[in-house]
Formats: structure tokens, C-alpha cells, sequence
């Protein structure tokens, strides 16, 4: 077995798999899309999107903005990006640092094993987290200022 720092993502990913399988996965049923399709916010789909999807988000963005989720595109768990919400976070003038640190990274929450999830749209992520945009918008402000 080569070295683990020897280890492509997916090797490591599929190493990881077999040594430590999942202690349980989420299942989305109809009601969940549905609520998601139908959100009067923007449209949901397809916002999180895994790297067999979309190898060229992961090469753009880095693996830092990834999180382990379902895909919106082939529905498999797995690592995931939700682009239009970090472009989103970034034309707020909010900087990677502060997104992967205080902002969540999907649209789709789970808080427990029983709670099947939640859809946020980004107008309900910014009330949530109204003081880090506000933080930004101020930075933004001042930056133009000076």
C-alpha cells in the first residue's frame, strides 16, 4: 500500500471508505426535494456538486471549500462544492478564510442523525449570519473610501 501524503484525493477518499466505514448516511426523500425545488428563494438544484460531477470546480476552488455532503447532480455522498453560494459569499466581499471559518459551505443542513435536512436559500443564510456580512460590506466600504 503506497504512503498515505503518496495518495490522490479519491485514493485517500475510497482508502478512507474501506478502513472507516460511514456510521450512517442520509436519505432524501421526495418531501425534502420538493420543498427545495419549490423554495420561493433561487432554485436548489443543482448547488452541490462532487468532484466526479464537476472535476473542474475542485481544480478552481481547492478542496478547502469542499464538504462532505450528497451531490445535487448523481446523489452520491460524498466531498462537494456549492459554487453559486461561495461566489455568492465572495461577491459580498466576505474572503475564504472568513467562509470556510463562520459560513456554512451548503445549502442542505442536517443538525442530527433523525432530522432528515433542511434547505436554507442564501436570502436565509444571510439573515442567519447577518453580522459577517455586515462585517464585509463594511470592509468593502472602506476599502472604496480610502
Amino acid at each position: 500500500m503506497p504512503q498515505a501524503l503518496d495518495l490522490s484525493h479519491q485514493e485517500s477518499e475510497a482508502s478512507l471508505e474501506q478502513q472507516l466505514p460511514p456510521l450512517f448516511t442520509f436519505h432524501f426523500g421526495p418531501a425534502e426535494f420538493f420543498t427545495a425545488m419549490n423554495h420561493q428563494g433561487q432554485q436548489a438544484f443543482p448547488c452541490q456538486l462532487c468532484e466526479h460531477c464537476t472535476p473542474g470546480l475542485f481544480k478552481h476552488y481547492g478542496d478547502k471549500m469542499a464538504g462532505s455532503w450528497w451531490c445535487s447532480q448523481c446523489h452520491q455522498n460524498g466531498e462537494c462544492l456549492d459554487a453559486a453560494l461561495i461566489e455568492h459569499y465572495r461577491k459580498c466581499g466576505i474572503d475564504d478564510e472568513t467562509i470556510n471559518g463562520e459560513l456554512p459551505r451548503k445549502r442542505w443542513v442536517s443538525r442530527n442523525v433523525s432530522f432528515p435536512g433542511m434547505y436554507q436559500s442564501i436570502e436565509d443564510i444571510e439573515k442567519t449570519y447577518q453580522s459577517v456580512f455586515e462585517a464585509a460590506q463594511a470592509n468593502v466600504s472602506k476599502e472604496h473610501s480610502a
